[in-house]
């Protein structure tokens, strides 16, 4: 049996992400959990007999150089796109006890393991009974014996219920994409449908606001992750509908060159102020306290960007609108 199929038995089940690079830092092999954890985390994909990706070898170096210098199992905690994580590395030798090699082995820290399970034991206990909640609001509210001052309790309880079932959806997208490595699926995505999609979802509070939208894809189909997209499109569309002033204009504009892929969402709304922009893209965090909303919808968007190697800047003056703008490279 080769090295690599050896390697390959044993490892590619693994829960952790498990690498050997040779004496000029060069992979000898890497199992698919470690491919998926480099296209989500670095957006890059190694390759057998290619050097080791520069981003880890930065972030590796110290730990990498002490196990040389040592011959002896190091281990250490590295921080990994705000995550914790902990290396394992060890040197390989050949039967004359020369180095021939390293293996080091990353794994998510036991703290944010616990986190985890906490977080999805937690979101699926809660939303059962929130969604049984809401049913039953949704019962007395239609119940035409039912006074006007109890049918509009009952419509408190589900509007609250429902924000509370959207926070936990919230949570439980940011928790996926934060401690479940997985591989981003690149296909053709047609932006021009995807927007009339959510602009659809939208259209009972566009209507209602008297809202007009400006759209504007100049773009053929290209190839991302679609389910990122949507996530991305949603918050910020969403975000734009909240927020605006009845009678005000939202534009969307989608452009590409072969390099660059570039995404625009503004609104005439209410802005936002200097003081909140440098906390905008935090958790929990929201532009106006009289508007219903999680907080997390922007920081889940720059997440995903993030993880699409792109990144998000806002432009915004209070009383007179935002410009949310998202670059993607191709």
């Amino acid at each position: 049996m080769q090295f690599r199929d050896i390697l390959t038995s044993v490892f590619d089940d693994s829960s952790d992400m498990v690498t050997v690079i040779d004496s000029e830092y060069r992979y000898q092999y890497f199992n698919s959990k470690y491919t998926d954890f480099c296209q989500v985390n670095l957006n890059q994909t190694p390759l057998q007999s290619q050097p080791h990706l520069r981003q880890l070898q930065d972030l590796l170096e110290p730990t990498l150089k002490t196990v040389q210098e040592t011959k002896s199992k190091v281990s250490r905690h590295v921080t990994i796109r705000e995550l914790d994580y902990e290396v394992s590395a060890f040197t390989v030798s050949d039967t004359e006890d020369k180095t021939t090699g390293l293996v080091y082995i990353l794994k998510c820290s036991h703290n944010q393991v616990n986190v985890n399970k906490f977080l999805t034991s937690l979101v699926h206990d809660l939303k059962n009974p929130v969604s049984a909640i809401i049913g039953l609001a949704q019962i007395l509210e239609h119940q035409n014996s039912m006074s006007n001052q109890t049918a509009e309790s009952a419509r408190i309880i589900g509007r609250s219920a429902k924000r509370l079932i959207s926070i936990i959806d919230d949570v439980m997208l940011i928790n996926k994409y934060t401690y479940h490595v997985q591989a981003i699926t690149y296909e053709e995505v047609n932006f021009q449908k995807l927007v009339d999609e959510i602009v659809e979802m939208d259209s009972q509070t566009i209507h209602q606001k008297n809202l007009t939208l400006n759209i504007n894809i100049e773009t053929l189909p290209i190839k991302t992750s679609k389910t990122h997209m949507r996530h991305i499109l949603i918050n910020l569309i969403n975000n734009a509908v909240k927020y605006s002033n009845n009678n005000g204009t939202i534009g969307i504009t989608i452009r590409s060159t072969p390099e660059r892929f570039t995404l625009i969402v503004s609104d005439t709304g209410i802005g936002i102020s200097n003081k909140n922009l440098s906390n905008l893209f935090q958790p929990f965090t929201r532009f106006a306290n009289n508007i219903i909303g999680t907080g997390l919808g922007l920081y889940l968007t720059k997440m995903l960007i993030e993880q699409l190697s792109g990144r998000v800047t806002v432009q915004s003056t209070l009383d007179v609108g935002s410009v949310f703008t998202c670059e993607l490279p191709l």
